[in-house]
């Protein structure tokens, strides 16, 4: 630059001119991004008019501002270009599972004689939604820096689970928090998949241009953290409806990622642990053989004591008909219906139209997540967006499966539409796909890798 354009970007008017086009923009995170781009532009055009022979550089500054227009306009044009954009049918898609786990609640509560306690669903629900309305303002870029924190910590709350030993169904899942029980290893999926999405990013940038023994210490390192301990803990609790969705998140993520060796080497990992827990069934006392083998012939064997729930499943479905029995009728003879039959319980009290609303409602979610996550550029967002969205699709799936007959029974609960204690990580992540959607605009290039370098 010219020594009569020296101090250019600290000119009164152009320092003016770019905080009245700031003004206009309410994207706050993108200001400097536009800042650094009009400066750009107005340096370019400062040097032709200094070329041209103009000496007062008052008198550059004067003349690029008019050719650049008027600050206001161009400010709204980066304004438009740059704002939030919400997600409308998927937040569609939300409010209306809410008002189906809203009619469950009073129709379950009905059914129970007051055993499904109201006061406790609405409670998560209340605080799952403020959950999802934090994270749907939250920056999610800013998670990048605590991916590493976050993998601990679900680690130690699954260690803590196991000691704690508040034993349901043979399993060790649930921590105690006060009057309340959270499932720490239905849990577990999300937070992992959200803390490895991050990581992969750090890993990225921190391998940039380092030699093949850093590589393969990595790619060691994380089948160990991905796929080892993770089953370790799956198993040992044992929790194998949530190994389930974690293996599937985790393999569309590491296909996502252009991670396919990794994929390769943690699915052989993973078969070899399975199957070593598996034939050593004295470290679970026999739990995950009776458990695998009762699933698997309940499937494939009616009339069964291994086929009960799947049988009692489709004959309350067939006896729901049109219309349904009626709004919280009771019917005994439906196992867990506040729990993973809750479906076959709605189907049967408020009819087959009611059900096919909620397929309906699961199925268009999970095609309008995949969509959202496909469109999105920033690595991480479409990683956060890609992991959590195959979590929630296979556990609607499944759910709604097992109760149809067409799978094997799971533990898996009707997501977002079934408020318990997890209800609040489940709409929590929801509200953080909507985020990385909402900035998917206002996403800068190198945002994830300034904030790895952060981290190192």
């Amino acid at each position: 630059m010219s020594n009569k354009l020296r101090g250019f970007d600290e000119h009164p008017l152009i320092v003016q001119y770019l905080e009245r086009v700031c003004g206009q923009v309410k994207a706050r995170d993108v200001h400097e991004d536009i800042r650094l781009e009009l400066l750009a532009h107005l340096e370019d055009l400062a040097e032709e008019r200094s070329i041209e022979g103009v000496e007062s550089q008052d008198v550059i500054v004067s003349d690029v501002l008019k050719q650049m227009g008027d600050p206001e306009q161009v400010g709204k044009g980066f304004h438009a270009v740059h704002k939030p954009k919400p997600e409308w049918s998927v937040i569609a898609l939300i409010a209306g599972m809410i008002c189906i786990a809203l009619v469950s609640i009073f129709s379950l509560h009905s059914a129970s004689s007051g055993m499904v306690s109201i006061e406790h669903k609405l409670i998560f629900g209340f605080l799952g939604i403020v959950a999802m309305t934090v994270m749907y303002f939250v920056d999610y870029r800013k998670l990048l820096r605590f991916s590493w924190l976050l993998y601990g910590g679900t680690v130690l709350l699954i260690i803590v689970a196991l000691l704690q030993e508040v034993q349901v169904n043979g399993s060790d899942q649930w921590i105690r928090l006060g009057p309340f029980f959270l499932n720490v290893f239905a849990a577990s999926p999300y937070l992992f998949l959200i803390s490895i999405a991050g990581i992969l990013q750090i890993q990225s940038k921190k391998l940039q241009g380092s030699g093949t023994g850093k590589r393969v210490l990595t790619f060691m390192s994380n089948i160990f953290l991905f796929i080892m301990l993770p089953t370790c803990l799956y198993f040992i609790a044992p929790a194998l409806e949530y190994f389930t969705t974690y293996c599937m998140g985790l393999a569309v993520l590491l296909f996502i990622e252009g991670k396919i060796k990794l994929l390769f080497s943690i699915t052989g990992s993973a078969v070899s642990i399975v199957g070593f827990f598996i034939w050593n069934s004295s470290l679970t006392d026999g739990y995950l053989q009776n458990i695998l083998w009762d699933r698997l012939t309940g499937f494939l064997q009616s009339n069964t004591n291994a086929s009960y729930m799947t049988d009692r499943s489709l004959e309350a479905i067939q006896w729901g008909g049109l219309w349904g029995q009626g709004f919280g009728v009771i019917n005994k003879k439906i196992p867990y219906f506040f729990g993973e039959m809750q479906f076959t319980y709605l189907v049967y009290s408020m009819g087959w139209i009611f059900g096919i609303v909620i397929v309906i409602a699961a199925i268009v979610f999970i095609a309008r997540v995949i969509r959202m996550g496909y469109m999105l550029n920033d690595r991480y967002a479409k990683a956060l967006v890609v992991g959590i969205s195959t979590v929630l699709g296979t556990q609607l799936l499944w759910n709604i499966c097992m109760c149809l007959g067409l799978l094997p029974i799971g533990g898996f609960n009707l997501p977002i539409m079934n408020w318990t204690s997890l209800t609040i990580i489940e709409l929590a992540a929801v509200g953080l796909m909507l985020s990385a959607y909402r900035r998917k605009d206002m996403w800068r290039p190198n945002t994830y890798m300034n904030l790895a370098t952060k981290v190192e």
